[in-house]
């Protein structure tokens, strides 16, 4: 695995806080919007601050910044919160309270516990740096609605693409002339995705990854297609498959379920699990009909339709046949062996867990033993302390906050309306999306702006989301 050196951290760590400060400056002297100022910094995580953490994004730094920012405007106006808002904020403290009455109680599932102050510190900086930011951000966005609407926000990810996606087509054209692998990685071309055996990279532009980046491309398809434009739809389509994410297709499957065979459906609910039936259905289909698919498509190895699209998602689907042990599917669907799987493992041991979840943050102490068959992840979690990242957003906040908790918030944010149609599908496809990537902020935005229009807030900036 590629090693940054220090110059290369110390690099990225300026180039992070340089954008960071930048995008921040354009917004508070009013040259972009709030909405751009976060599309600009989802779209530029590819900048970290690796000497405190990979997560200490320019994305990271911007959120957290602004929350701290609304967080004093709601003291300083002495700001009293809705009992629906303080029960949702507080709802993953039930979860907390399990964990750790389940730990005194049963300590076999955290046996592996490097720290115990580290172990109840946990959920108080899960809140500070994560859970907090949320709705901060959403009553920061709901404050500004009249300068941060649907239409501000289709506009930024219209102009992001555009941009995203020239920069992509530039990392693939000079990737091959450039041979130093720092500069590469300050021009965004990641070492861990680099092309292998004569293949090609995985694009990714600014963002932090190729899968992150084809769920963005994804968001952009209805929207450009709404506006008719069509060009850059098919060019996004392009450079989305060019990033050879199998989320990528799962995605135009989803946005051709949504919008096309389901798109009269009325209710928001019904149109998000009707397409997630079908959709795992799908996955199902594959599953049990994976072996002549694989022998099939196999033969048209390396062909540019097998490298691109079907490559990566057969390879999933062959790890049951090397390790026939370690099964990584559920619901038809593989799950990756790093990052969903692990988890899958402890709840199917400890199914107890599910109702109330491991824990806000309590991901870093799930025992090593399931991580054996990774290895570079099993000596991370020999040494303790690092927490389990996971794409699939639906099972990470059912892992964190179990079951129950995960239900009421589905219920809560799924109970909006929506003037437009387009909206309300739009959103509906966002959940979908969030099932399989990290659009958390973009939900919440798109739930602030269906209250938002309901309650039409007014345009002095100080009529607040969370007051009572």
């Amino acid at each position: 695995m590629y090693q940054e050196s220090f110059f290369l951290k110390m690099s990225l760590s300026v180039v992070a806080v340089l954008i960071s400060s930048i995008i921040l400056l354009l917004y508070y002297s009013k040259k972009i919007s709030l909405i751009e100022a976060i599309v600009y910094s989802f779209a530029t995580q590819t900048y970290s601050i690796p000497f405190v953490g990979a997560t200490i994004t320019t994305f990271f730094l911007v959120t957290f910044f602004l929350s701290i920012d609304e967080l004093f405007f709601l003291i300083k106006n002495n700001i009293k919160i809705k009992k629906l808002f303080l029960w949702l904020f507080l709802l993953p403290v039930i979860s907390v309270i399990f964990t750790i009455g389940f730990y005194f109680l049963s300590p076999q599932p955290y046996q592996y516990i490097v720290s115990t102050i580290s172990f109840f510190l946990t959920p108080f900086l899960f809140y500070i740096k994560t859970f907090a930011p949320f709705f901060l951000i959403g009553n920061k966005v709901y404050r500004y609605f009249k300068t941060s609407s649907v239409n501000k926000f289709i506009l930024s990810v219209q102009k992001v693409i555009l941009v995203s996606c020239c920069i992509a087509t530039m990392q693939m054209l000079i990737d091959p002339y450039i041979i130093n692998k720092e500069i590469k990685e300050l021009l965004g071309i990641k070492m861990l995705y680099q092309g292998y055996e004569g293949r090609s990279i995985r694009l990714q532009a600014f963002f932090m990854e190729p899968k992150l980046f084809s769920a963005f491309i994804g968001l952009s398809i209805p929207v450009l297609l709404k506006n008719k434009k069509y060009f850059i739809a098919i060019f996004a389509i392009i450079i989305g498959i060019l990033t050879r994410s199998q989320t990528f297709i799962v995605i135009l499957l989803l946005c051709f379920i949504c919008f096309i065979i389901f798109k009269n459906q009325k209710y928001i609910r019904q149109q998000i699990l009707y397409s997630l039936l079908l959709i795992i259905g799908i996955f199902f289909l594959i599953s049990q009909f994976q072996q002549p698919m694989i022998s099939y498509f196999h033969a048209s190895k390396g062909s540019v339709f097998y490298n691109f699209i079907l490559e990566r998602a057969i390879d999933r689907y062959r790890d049951n046949e090397l390790d026939l042990e370690n099964n990584n599917e559920v619901l038809g669907m593989p799950l990756q062996k790093d990052l969903e799987l692990p988890v899958y493992k402890f709840f199917a041991e400890n199914p107890v867990l599910l109702l109330f979840g491991y824990g806000p943050g309590f991901s870093q102490f799930l025992p090593p033993k399931y991580f054996e068959d990774v290895p570079f992840k099993y000596d991370q979690k020999l040494k303790g302390g690092q927490a389990q990242h996971m794409n699939m957003r639906w099972f990470y906040y059912i892992a964190e906050f179990g079951l129950i908790i995960f239900l009421f918030f589905f219920f809560i944010l799924t109970s909006v309306q929506f003037t437009s149609d387009f909206n309300r599908t739009y959103y509906s496809y966002m959940w979908l999306i969030f099932f399989f990537n990290e659009i958390d902020y973009f939900l919440i935005i798109f739930y602030v702006f269906a209250i938002a229009a309901l309650l039409k807030p007014s345009a002095n900036h100080n009529e607040v989301l969370l007051t009572t």
